[in-house]
């Protein structure tokens, strides 16, 4: 971004009040270390600047340092004189600065002496935390900090190692359940531990397959109904869950990669189950054609409306028996040309409507619309931002 646009957004930004926005402006335009500097220097700076700006990740170490430096000033009374510190800067931007992923280990080791719980709190999350600052937290720190370290992607494994032996307390276990980072020896003893936890590490992308065969065998539920959603279910557990219960099922329904053996069998459920996979936007499309056949309307009308139905599912339900399933279609944006032709000559004027409003819709569909003599249509059509100027023409002839 070229520095006149970034004063004409900042002076906008601050026209309007619009605090965050300044914030990101300065934690992502590239200063050079003078501007940097010019920023930190200036006692009159906006907070939110600073606070941006000790985000940036282009923050270059030496302006990191002046923005952990301390002011100090000697002050005489009738005890004699004393020296006090404070700081230059209020605790959000140093809170900033310790959130800040290019921090040098010497400036972060600087934050780690602050007074402030937030400053301390959000350093234990930076995710390029040095790993000698992580285990002196973990066996030195109290639980705050240690609650906070478990959410480090970064965690070194024998800090991990550390908290687990240490025991639970004040939700660190649950937060290491939620790190992807979290080794799979741990993961499989979390795995043993208390229901939140579980259900926590049920959800986890990166959970090892031994953890969930161990998580597969739980007697609750809501567990097995989590990690049905889990996008990595390994290949041992596919047919433990299709034997299950109907609302582990249904999670399973959900769940966004599923290989076509799972989507198939689903699709030949009953209960609720293949309108929910229906409704899954990652659908293959073998699986789509056969909800296509689906003798429940339920299912074809879900399929109607999924952003990522595929041409040849658009033309098996652009002829569906059902009008609601026709109108469904008519409003998503992801409709095909070919379909939206057919859907323009329909004889029924409430799908003509829905189509007219579609922000997607096609010009040749448009000027198909607008020869028509429907009211709602022709309203509807005026009304998308959509109308091309040629179609407006031919409504306003």
């Amino acid at each position: 971004m070229a520095k006149t646009a970034f004063s004409v957004l900042e002076s906008k930004f601050e026209t309007a009040n619009l605090t965050n926005l300044i914030i990101n402006l300065y934690a992502s335009y590239p200063f050079d270390e003078a501007e940097q500097a010019e920023i930190i220097a200036n006692a009159n700076t906006n907070q939110s600047q600073l606070q941006g700006l000790a985000k940036n990740p282009k923050l270059t170490n030496k302006n990191q340092v002046l923005f952990n430096e301390k002011s100090e000033s000697k002050t005489s009374s009738m005890f004699g004189n004393y020296t006090s510190t404070k700081y230059t800067y209020n605790e959000e931007v140093r809170t900033c600065l310790a959130e800040n992923p290019s921090l040098t280990e010497e400036v972060q080791q600087e934050l780690s002496k602050d007074g402030s719980n937030s400053v301390l709190c959000t350093l234990a999350k930076n995710p390029n935390l040095d790993k000698q600052l992580q285990l002196d937290w973990v066996r030195n720190g109290g639980y705050q900090l240690k609650k906070h370290l478990a959410r480090n992607n970064n965690l070194s494994d024998e800090a991990q190692r550390i908290i687990v032996d240490d025991g639970d307390f004040g939700g660190i276990f649950q937060n290491l359940a939620r790190n992807k980072a979290t080794i799979p020896e741990l993961q499989i003893k979390l795995a043993r531990k208390s229901s939140e936890i579980k259900k926590s590490l049920a959800s986890l992308t990166t959970l090892h397959r031994r953890a969930q065969l161990i998580l597969i065998d739980d007697s609750e539920i809501d567990i097995r109904a989590t990690m049905a959603k889990n996008v990595m279910i390994c290949s041992e557990i596919e047919d433990r869950l299709l034997a299950d219960e109907v609302e582990v099922k249904k999670s399973l329904a959900r769940n966004k990669h599923l290989n076509l053996k799972l989507q198939t069998a689903l699709a030949n459920e009953s209960d609720d189950i293949p309108q929910i996979l229906a409704a899954n936007e990652h659908l293959l499309e073998e699986v789509q054609l056969l909800l296509c056949q689906s003798e429940d309307q339920k299912v074809r009308d879900q399929l109607a409306k999924n952003l990522t139905i595929t041409p040849s599912s658009q033309l098996v339900l652009v002829n569906d028996e059902y009008k609601n399933s026709k109108e469904l279609l008519a409003e998503n944006i992801n409709i095909i040309e070919e379909v939206q032709l057919i859907l323009a000559n329909d004889e029924d004027s409430d799908i003509r409507a829905k189509l007219a409003s579609n922000i997607g819709i096609a010009l040749s569909a448009q000027k198909i619309l607008a020869n028509g003599l429907d009211t709602d249509v022709i309203d509807n059509l005026l009304a998308n931002p959509s109308l091309a100027d040629e179609a407006r023409a031919i409504i306003l002839d």
